[in-house]
């Protein structure tokens, strides 16, 4: 006699598996709470995250897959060498948060794009460190939406969506935080200026205050150099306006705009003198020297 999971039905040398997985106990347990965490993951994330050999979280996901737990896919190809992108099931969803959204296959560039917000969070976790840099948390999609009202009473409140916030520990003891757009050219310039006004709009009226310890920053990961450079061109002529209407006040209270064109290899962003300020005629500058 089998136990119904998900519309499967479980045979009884699984009832073991998903006792030890309902207890919260071992690495598949810890594989469905890093995709409920991060969304999407593919295999080779997954075994960097947990350190385990990739053959081995093949495995575990083959088995949570059988129970119809997770799915995968390959977005842009369903066979070949393309990692496999993994997500959460309604029935592994509630299994580790007690709530699911419906069952569906999420769209191809969803997937990608998801997948790519993990990787900029893990290269800064992997490398952070060479400069300097800790990774303390991270939020991403709604968690780390910021909401704020306006200034009259009829206001609609208003709300800015980054694809994640990290908050970061610098070695000389600062606990910067910083908003991350990931873009992978499926934006338009219209869409990431619309980012830009709201951005301004959420420092203009300090609604990060009581939240983070100074404005934090606005980076853009995207496609290549060329994008980027018309984003920070876009962003310089709307910082400017805002600097002639607030400027003047607190340091901690400035907004800063920059963006890379390494989003396919984030690594190097993390490490590299790659960023673009508003000042495009500015040398490009590092991560690290953006936070100070």
């Amino acid at each position: 006699m089998g136990v119904d999971v998900g519309a499967a039905v479980v045979t009884m040398a699984d009832r073991a598996f998903l006792t030890r997985l309902r207890a919260g106990d071992g690495p598949s347990h810890r594989l469905l709470v890093l995709l409920d965490q991060h969304r999407v993951m593919t295999t080779g994330q997954l075994a960097r995250v947990t350190d385990a050999p990739e053959r081995t979280v093949r495995y575990r996901l083959e088995r949570l897959r059988e129970a119809r737990l997770v799915d995968c896919v390959r977005p842009g190809r369903e066979s070949g060498s393309a990692p496999r992108h993994w997500w959460l099931r309604p029935a592994g969803a509630r299994m580790v948060a007690g709530t699911a959204a419906a069952e569906g296959k999420p769209a191809g560039m969803f997937v990608a794009h998801a997948a790519a917000i993990t990787e900029v969070w893990l290269s800064l976790v992997e490398y952070g460190g060479s400069v300097g840099v800790t990774v303390e948390s991270r939020l991403t999609d709604r968690a780390g939406w910021q909401g704020w009202d306006g200034t009259r009473p009829w206001s609609r409140r208003h709300r800015l969506t980054p694809d994640a916030v990290v908050r970061l520990a610098l070695a000389g003891g600062e606990s910067p935080a910083v908003l991350i757009e990931v873009d992978l050219a499926s934006m338009t310039q219209t869409l990431l200026r619309q980012k830009v006004e709201r951005y301004l709009a959420y420092a203009a009226a300090r609604a990060w205050g009581g939240v983070f310890a100074q404005c934090p920053p606005l980076l853009l990961l995207t496609k290549t150099a060329t994008r980027a450079a018309t984003f920070v061109r876009t962003a310089r002529s709307l910082l400017e306006q805002h600097e002639r209407q607030y400027g003047g006040a607190d340091p901690a209270d400035e907004p800063v705009v920059a963006a890379c064109g390494l989003v396919l290899e984030p690594a190097r962003a993390v490490t590299e003198a790659c960023w673009m300020l508003s000042d495009i005629a500015a040398s490009e500058v590092t991560l690290r020297e953006i936070w100070a």
